[in-house]
């Protein structure tokens, strides 16, 4: 494996995390998309920001495609090639070593927004005290980071714990050899 090779699965593990990041923003987005602005409040100003949080989605999906289909071509414009590494490494170890950093990177943002909607709930006024409880109020400031956290969590969790299965079910669609064999 030369270092081009190896830049071009960095390039192309990149763009699986942009596509995973958008997904996973992608339910806040829309419950963001679908509300409507309070009565009396700059309607423009909020219209402006939910149009901008799902360009940023509808962005970052299509940046992170475009490096996974042009991963080689941007690799051999900017990386020089060089003598073969000589790693000892199969495909399937380093699929799910990629799987593991995408997972990895999604619980990031997911223990984020959980730190979010904890820091809302232990800072929340205590005065007056809400008949609705101190959950309700967390649920209305800060029901997109609660949403995004819950798919953050859901998506990461597999791919960090699941990526050996994950890597065989990919092999096996592609028809490839079996990565549960003994490669030693």
């Amino acid at each position: 494996m030369t270092g081009r090779a190896m830049a071009s699965i960095a390039v192309k593990v990149w763009g699986v995390i942009l596509v995973v990041g958008a997904l996973a923003s992608s339910p806040s987005t829309i419950l963001f998309a679908t509300l409507a602005p309070p009565v009396g409040a700059d309607t423009a100003a909020i219209r402006a920001s939910q149009i901008g949080q799902m360009l940023n989605v509808v962005l970052q999906a299509g940046l992170g495609i475009a490096l996974v289909l042009v991963a080689d071509r941007v690799v051999r414009w900017v990386v020089p090639d060089g003598p073969p590494l000589r790693i000892e490494v199969y495909a399937s170890e380093l699929a799910a070593l990629a799987f593991a950093l995408v997972g990895v990177y999604v619980l990031v943002q997911g223990a984020e927004n959980i730190v979010a909607t904890v820091y809302t709930l232990l800072t929340r006024p205590w005065w007056p005290i809400s008949k609705d409880g101190p959950f309700w109020y967390v649920w209305e400031r800060q029901r997109e980071a609660i949403v995004r956290a819950l798919v953050q969590i859901a998506v990461g969790v597999p791919l960090v714990f699941g990526r050996r299965a994950i890597v065989n079910a990919w092999w096996w669609l592609r028809g490839g050899v079996d990565a549960t064999a003994d490669h030693s």
